[in-house]
């Protein structure tokens, strides 16, 4: 039967499989198996997969056996972090800097302008690129903005407490302006006139800080006002037609943290403070799809999934529980590149950083698949909740890195995709005046590159060449004394080592590489 049809029709229909599929088809004869591994097109289609990534359907020269070699290419250099080009940034001291979508953005003190720079990719083809966006709005403050270079995006905190006597009631308060990445100027594709939202407030709080992040036609804001007598807010907007998609508030250390899941979900780090000494933080599924502009308090409000975190053994309300996940999960490359492949969607990890006071916490990897497999198996109308022992030992890992050298840098970009980077102390310093060394230990948490990985090695050949990555498959029990009982986590990861000999500032990760901030410069390494 399978040999009366036509070849390409079995092509075409392999390349609309899933990679399980298509691999399990390869098993059951010789005939469907060689027409995978003869097939460049099924062959790319399936190191895409193992890779974590996807085509751009950007327009590119490369034909297909040239895009599978520079696939392989960029993920060997990952694994051995054998970097092509190395050079630096300088700083402009400003108070605050991003980077998203390969592109580094960074204030400029004294001024209200933002300094752009797309980094190099030198593997994926792209070209480094510079350029400024001057005369933002005076009210702006350029310590607060975030970024989406591939939807032309920037987003920039200001107020018009300033200008209370000329501006509308109720526009006086803390607004996000909507601004075109490339000119400043209002961003063509949102209604909104004048190009900004508000969070209305009667005055100016000089403690308030703003956590933003952004999700195709979304824009999210966690505002902490550091106040007993104010609630904390996490707000989420359409900035393309300015509506209010969601309102939540609580008491302060309530609302720890915040990402996008999907354009239809977040993940919420929720910590009950009304509760008992020993409850635990645990995490909220929150749908967003429906306009609801009703103010609702955290923990009365509606939600889809509820996730126990492991019991702690006491109620970490003066530590801190944060969620990084980068970027969101609906990012697509800028349609001004011309890279032939990108990041999946499918290929991110949560890193949820539990850091008590006074105790040395401990990181939570989880992949995004992990709660969408959970949430896909509940009904939407009925708030369900997982204890953890349902959902985290076989869908995370749990890492005894220290988080408190991770929280005392100057960034908290450590994540992107499925790759998690941290510092580590390395060894002991020759003189007890000095301080150990530092190295930087990166962190894959691809399964089917694990797996693949493992398969490799187990068969006698080295994974990375002279890498000194390491594949761990494996249980691994945590017995931490911030726990009630021991942990034990299952989920599979590779690591590999950076030797830096200098304790570095701050540390950013993206698609193609790694930022190290010392001495006031960007010191970037591109695969």
């Amino acid at each position: 039967m399978l040999q009366s049809l036509p070849p390409e029709l079995i092509v075409d229909i392999f390349a609309r499989l899933d990679l399980r599929s298509v691999l399990r088809c390869t098993q059951l004869c010789h005939l469907l198996h060689d027409i995978v591994s003869q097939t460049p097109r099924l062959r790319y289609l399936i190191l895409l997969a193992v890779h974590g990534k996807e085509e751009s359907g950007l327009p590119s020269a490369l034909n297909i056996e040239e895009r599978i070699a520079t696939l392989s290419l960029h993920a060997s250099r990952w694994e051995s972090l054998n970097f092509a080009s190395e050079y630096t940034i300088p700083m402009r001291n400003g108070d605050y800097w991003e980077l998203y979508g390969n592109v580094l953005a960074q204030s400029v003190p004294n001024t209200t302008r933002i300094e752009c720079e797309q980094l190099a990719a030198p593997t994926r083809g792209i070209a480094q690129e510079q350029w400024s966006i001057e005369d933002l709005n005076s009210d702006a403050r350029e310590s607060d903005f975030v970024i989406d270079p591939a939807q032309d995006l920037l987003v920039v905190a200001g107020n018009t407490f300033a200008r209370r006597d000329f501006v509308p009631e109720e526009d006086l308060g803390y607004v996000f302006h909507i601004r075109d990445i490339r000119t400043g100027a209002n961003h063509p594709k949102t209604a909104l006139k004048p190009a900004f939202v508000c969070i209305p407030a009667e005055a100016l709080n000089l403690n308030v800080s703003f956590f933003m992040k952004t999700a195709g036609d979304f824009f999210g804001v966690r505002v902490e006002y550091f106040d007993d007598n104010v609630l904390d807010e996490l707000r989420i907007w359409n900035w393309k037609t300015g509506v209010l998609h969601l309102h939540l508030t609580g008491r302060p250390d309530e609302i720890c943290s915040f990402v996008f899941l999907s354009t239809t979900h977040i993940i919420v780090a929720f910590q009950p403070t009304a509760g008992t000494f020993t409850d635990n933080p645990r995490l909220r599924i929150i749908a967003f799809d429906t306009p609801l502009s009703k103010e609702t308090r955290i923990a009365q409000a509606k939600y889809t999934l509820a996730l126990d975190l492991p019991s702690l053994m006491y109620n970490p309300s003066f530590g801190e529980v944060r969620l990084d996940c980068e970027p969101s999960p609906t990012w697509r490359p800028s349609t001004t590149l011309s890279a032939p492949f990108c990041n999946s969607p499918q290929a991110h990890v949560c890193i949820i950083t539990i850091l008590p006071d006074e105790l040395p916490g401990c990181i939570l990897a989880v992949p995004l698949e992990t709660f969408r497999s959970h949430l896909h198996q509940v009904e939407p109308d009925l708030a369900t909740s997982l204890a953890w022992d349902e959902w985290g030992p076989r869908g995370s890992r749990l890492l005894e890195t220290d988080c408190q050298l991770v929280a005392d840098l100057q960034v908290d970009i450590l994540v992107y995709g499925t790759r998690f980077i941290a510092p580590v102390l390395e060894g002991e310093p020759e003189d007890e005046d000095d301080d150990p060394g530092v190295a930087l230990v990166v962190y894959d948490f691809n399964r089917l590159a694990a797996k693949k990985a493992k398969t490799v090695d187990s068969e006698g050949a080295e994974p990375g060449g002279d890498t000194i990555m390491n594949v761990f498959d494996g249980p691994t029990v945590s017995s931490l004394s911030m726990f009630q009982h021991p942990v034990t986590t299952w989920l599979p990861y590779r690591r590999v080592l950076l030797p830096l000999g200098f304790d570095p500032e701050g540390l950013l990760i993206g698609e193609d590489g790694l930022v190290i901030i010392r001495d006031n410069k960007f010191f970037v390494k591109s695969v």
